[in-house]
């Protein structure tokens, strides 16, 4: 699931900048985005779904007619403890024009139509 934009993080984002305070950062950023815990699960990796898509498998995201590509990797991300991919996007994807390769979480994407999973 996307998230909007928070307002008070970027405008604090921004002040920072315009008052030469770069040194703020990443208290700034690390208050907002700070997971509930980086330990592992005590009985990792039981709690670890097997991954939903394999290396080569052709996704999108959910509800985007526009951005989709090839899955060529996935991690298992302690933000929110469930697995993340790096999708190398197709030459033909909206985003392709500024990115080669995008990560979603697994909730996010789904398979694309004709694609054999």
């Amino acid at each position: 699931m996307r998230q909007s934009i928070d307002a008070e993080l970027v405008t604090n984002y921004l002040s920072a900048l315009a008052l030469n305070r770069q040194d703020s950062l990443p208290r700034l950023i690390n208050q907002k985005f700070s997971p509930g815990s980086v330990d592992l699960p005590e009985d990792f990796p039981n709690t670890a779904k097997t991954p939903r898509f394999l290396y080569g498998d052709q996704l999108r995201w959910i509800g985007s007619d526009t951005d989709w590509g090839i899955a060529i990797g996935r991690f298992y991300s302690f933000a929110r403890w469930t697995w993340c991919y790096l999708i190398w996007l197709s030459k033909d994807s909206a985003s392709a024009a500024w990115i080669s390769a995008d990560i979603a979480w697994e909730e996010d994407l789904e398979p694309l139509e004709g694609s054999p999973l």
